[in-house]
């Protein structure tokens, strides 16, 4: 309390959904208190939030918030502020479609793209040069959303990620009804109704790309 001059003791902690069960009920305890507060950070679609995290807000002894991915006008502002110039329409159009917004995506594609020199300035505008394609970074980030999947699961989204859209019917007769309904209930796959079918996509086009990346040639 001397070091906190009398105030409230503030901890925050990013990625609690990656604490131990420890480390967690610490958090957990440390909330209990009166003279201090938590703030935390959780990645949904990862692993799985320790309990102690997750009684948090259903306790009541912290607030969740869902921090909604930026809308259009947003991520390009963001990456214009971010390189301090001008950004060529056409980059801004993939940087979107790949990210769709999300603040931390964004940023890595972004980092990857001016250490590759695939993203660079002419004329006072800033243009990405060739295939927009996922640093290692990225690739280790999206990964860690990918993580426990087990094998009937990756091979699912190794499936979609070649071939999507599919429709759920072809998918049905190729992949276990349990297996395809797990994968979108954890938020890994998209079911969209079209005029004709309903089909199956990614969640998100870097996992798709990435999960194409990683995929062996041999199978």
């Amino acid at each position: 309390m001397q070091e906190a001059g009398g105030g409230p003791l503030v901890l925050g902690v990013d990625d609690a959904h990656l604490l131990d069960a420890m480390s967690a009920a610490l958090v957990h305890q440390f909330a209990l208190q009166a003279n201090g507060f938590v703030v935390v950070t959780i990645r949904t679609g990862g692993p799985a939030t320790p309990d102690p995290v997750v009684a948090l807000w259903k306790d009541g002894l912290a607030e969740r918030l869902e921090i909604q991915p930026l809308g259009r006008d947003e991520a390009d502002e963001l990456v214009a502020c971010g390189l301090r110039g001008q950004v060529d329409g056409t980059t801004l159009d993939w940087l979107w479609r790949l990210t769709r917004g999300n603040p931390l995506f964004l940023r890595e594609l972004i980092l990857g793209g001016l250490a590759s020199g695939a993203l660079s300035v002419a004329s006072g505008v800033w243009r990405w040069d060739g295939p927009m394609i996922a640093p290692p970074r990225l690739i280790e980030l999206v990964e860690a959303c990918l993580g426990g999947l087990d094998s009937p699961e990756r091979d699912l989204l190794e499936l979609v990620a070649f071939g999507e859209p599919l429709g759920v019917g072809l998918l049905e007769r190729m992949v276990a009804a349990p297996v395809l309904i797990a994968a979108e209930r954890k938020g890994l796959l998209s079911v969209e109704r079209t005029r004709q079918r309903m089909e199956v996509r990614s969640v998100h086009p870097l996992y798709g790309q990435v999960v194409r990346i990683q995929t062996s040639a041999l199978g």
